[in-house]
């Protein structure tokens, strides 16, 4: 029924007896004490050619009045960021 791949038949017989009688997904909470995910098959990742860096500036631009106010607005607006400058960095793998 699903297209996953096991190493051992341990693993498959574990996954049989939840992907064979119960619903698509099945749901995990994580515990208070362990609730961090980490990606751990790294033998099964590709190598990118390149990665992008990239960074935007922006200045802090006071403002008297509110031009966007409703009557329902909860927050009052006393900054507006005004994009200044940016730059981006592309490094391929294979460049000297």
């Amino acid at each position: 029924m699903c297209l996953n791949k096991f190493d051992s038949k341990i693993s498959l017989d574990y996954h049989k007896t939840y992907c064979g009688a119960h619903k698509p997904v099945r749901i995990e909470i994580p515990k208070p004490y362990n609730n961090t995910l980490e990606f751990e098959n790294y033998n099964q990742s590709l190598k990118v050619p390149f990665v992008i860096y990239a960074d935007f500036e922006c200045m802090l631009q006071k403002i008297q009045t509110c031009q966007s106010c409703d009557e329902t607005s909860y927050t009052n607006t006393h900054q507006k960021h005004v994009p200044n400058n940016f730059v981006y960095h592309v490094k391929y793998s294979n460049e000297k």
